[in-house]
């Protein structure tokens, strides 16, 4: 490929343009002779050697997303890295959402960054205190003509969890996550190998990510539906990132990308322990939390007094909209352009100012649900854009009322006498629509639903799992699966950090991306109960025997013990028993902490359980503060 900043056509030495042919002494034209056999002769043998020595072309080979290649489905891998490699994967891995209100509120506050994390932080720990740490980013990062400054009231908001005013900051949300993902490494270092941590050891840091999944900035001019490495500089990092969030199957594309447990499961475990409340576990917390997250402690209806219908309900959420195989949330674009064209509801020179977020136009009329399964059958509807819940719920809609079976389950001798006529073999439905979807108000009210509780769950044969914004079920998949339903979990790119302990046709049943054999499977299970209610069961057992201290020490113990085992730091124990690092200067001159925890002391094992029980109270916030927060920020927003 060509660089932009060489000239296709060279210039002449004086690059006043092409070189031209003017009058020319005769010494001249015999150096230009020369100068063409000798070229020639060079282009004959190098076509020679082209012929003797035939040149391969390496095609690009498609990505997999699926392929099941990443940690936890394969062992954690990890090479050595240093305090360069941290600062250098924080800043590639994040992304500042670069909008135009939050350059203007940057640049009338150059501290103003702050209210977001950029998608990636710093877990640090030295000299016996451990800090959560914002990476302080460039001007050219932000946009900026001056450099970003840090301020003290910005870190006080971090520190007392006003996430209403760094919401009001212009920050894009989810802050609490960041403190959710300190405590879980704080907890997992103390808990896993506190010897490790304690005065005189050097000390160690990694990249954390707390957004639903992993977006660097590298993916964003990728094209939808494209199956090439969406960000071959990921493949540079050599720094872990810890995502706690979704994290992709395939290891080839984010390599240094570690899935550790989603925030639910932080929150559920994390949680604040009274002193006259039950007896801890060695985390220092009771694993009441996680069985109260996935319903696992409530009974279960028997089978046969089940609904045979396949239920979901779920918001309307994008689905990893800046992955290439991603979708964004609601009927947009394209395709609301096409379903009010179909159903007739507004005049056809209104329809492209509407979808494009004109609002003096006329809004559209309602469009009815036969209108809208009838532009699900067309030829009109292009699902490409839509989330795999869209699918689902104009699968619902789309429905035939007398049942039949398909051909692909007649083939294999399944009888429509096991498939319920007259009735509704799927019932999917939102719980709320996109509110910036411009279709949103001109949907019928079939495609939204009230949500179901877990006993209304439990009162279904078969659930239907599907990811949210990240891609995976986080703890909803556990609480489906804690029903006794036979779960129908549509595939992802992306997993949750237990997905590699369930097996597909041992836990649960899997259904493509795009549903196609949803109807399929549904058959397969009404024919085969037996096998299904096995499934199911399998499924309930998982999900109810899952132990918090187990996955707590599988997923965030020993991750943090293979990484700190790999952190690079040069240096020796100076005065005063602190760490004088060798080569962490630039990084250091960029880290913002906005959380620290320093235990007391050294821990000794016999101080682990009462350290440890200390450390799971002090470490969440106050609710009661949290939320007096934010009355405040509304009532000051409201003012």
């Amino acid at each position: 490929m060509t660089d932009e900043t060489t000239p296709l056509i060279p210039t002449n030495e004086r690059g006043a343009g092409p070189r031209t042919c003017g009058a020319q002494s005769e010494a001249a034209r015999k150096s230009l002779r020369a100068d063409v056999i000798a070229a020639s002769a060079v282009l004959f043998f190098a076509g020679a050697l082209v012929v003797t020595f035939p040149v391969h072309k390496h095609p690009h080979v498609p990505m997999d997303y699926y392929a099941k290649t990443a940690y936890p489905y394969t062992h954690l891998r990890l090479g050595s890295y240093d305090a360069n490699d941290v600062l250098r994967t924080a800043r590639e891995a994040r992304g500042f959402a670069r909008t135009p209100e939050r350059a203007e509120r940057w640049r009338a506050d150059r501290s103003a960054w702050m209210a977001d994390p950029g998608d990636a932080t710093v877990f640090q720990w030295k000299d016996g205190e451990f800090t959560m740490n914002l990476v302080k980013p460039t001007a050219s990062e932000l946009g900026m003509s001056e450099e970003p400054v840090t301020s003290d009231a910005m870190i006080k908001m971090w520190e007392t969890h006003d996430y209403a005013g760094l919401g009001a900051m212009g920050g894009e949300g989810k802050h609490d996550r960041v403190f959710k993902a300190f405590s879980a490494l704080v907890v997992g270092a103390m808990h896993h190998a506190p010897e490790r941590f304690s005065a005189g050891q050097p000390p160690f840091r990694v990249v954390t990510h707390q957004r639903d999944y992993l977006a660097p900035p590298c993916v964003s001019n990728v094209p939808k539906g494209s199956r090439f490495h969406p960000c071959p500089a990921a493949k540079a990092w050599r720094a872990p990132v810890f995502n706690f969030g979704s994290a992709l199957k395939n290891g080839d594309v984010f390599p240094a990308e570690v899935n550790m447990p989603d925030p639910e499961f932080i929150d559920a475990v994390l949680r604040n322990q009274r002193p006259a409340q039950a007896e801890t576990s060695p985390l220092g917390v009771t694993q009441d939390g996680l069985v109260q997250a996935t319903h696992a402690s409530q009974p279960t209806r028997p089978w046969k007094d089940r609904v045979a219908v396949v239920a979901w309900r779920g918001a309307d959420v994008p689905h990893a909209p800046k992955m290439p195989f991603g979708a964004d949330s609601g009927v947009r674009g394209e395709a609301c352009a096409s379903l009010l064209r179909a159903a007739g509801s507004m005049p056809e020179g209104d329809v492209g100012a509407y979808v494009a977020g004109n609002r003096s136009v006329t809004p559209p009329d309602r469009v009815t649900s036969n209108q809208l399964a009838a532009w699900a059958g067309s030829d009109r509807f292009n699902s490409r854009r839509l989330t795999p819940r869209w699918r689902a719920v104009l699968g619902s809609l789309s429905q035939s009322p007398e049942a039949s079976v398909s051909p692909a389950a007649a083939a294999l001798g399944i009888s429509p006498a096991s498939v319920p006529r007259k009735k509704r073999w799927l019932d999917a439905r939102f719980t709320a629509l996109a509110p910036n979807a411009p279709c949103s108000s001109a949907l019928p009210d079939s495609v939204v639903g009230a949500r179901m509780t877990h006993d209304d769950k439990s009162a279904h044969k078969y659930l239907l799992d599907i990811g949210g914004v990240g891609g995976s079920g986080w703890m909803g998949t556990l609480s489906d699966l804690a029903t006794g339903a036979l779960v129908f979990r549509v595939e992802s790119p992306t997993a949750d950090f237990y997905d590699g302990e369930l097996k597909e046709g041992t836990h649960y049943v899997g259904v493509k991306p795009d549903l196609s054999d949803l109807r399929e499977k549904y058959e397969w299970a009404q024919a085969n109960q037996e096998e299904a209610f096995a499934i199911a069961s399998a499924g309930a057992k998982f999900a109810k025997e899952a132990s918090a201290s187990d996955l707590w020490d599988r997923y965030v113990s020993r991750p943090m013990a293979a990484a700190r085992a790999h952190y690079d730091a040069p240096g020796q124990l100076g005065e005063h028993g602190r760490w004088e690092d060798e080569g962490a200067e630039e990084l250091e001159r960029n880290l913002v902490p906005i959380y620290r925890y320093a235990p007391q002391g050294n821990i000794r094992c016999d101080d682990c359980e009462e350290n440890r029980a200390v450390l799971g109270k002090i470490m969440m916030p106050d609710a009661g503060r949290v939320a007096q927060l934010a009355s405040a920020a509304a009532a000051a927003s409201g003012a």
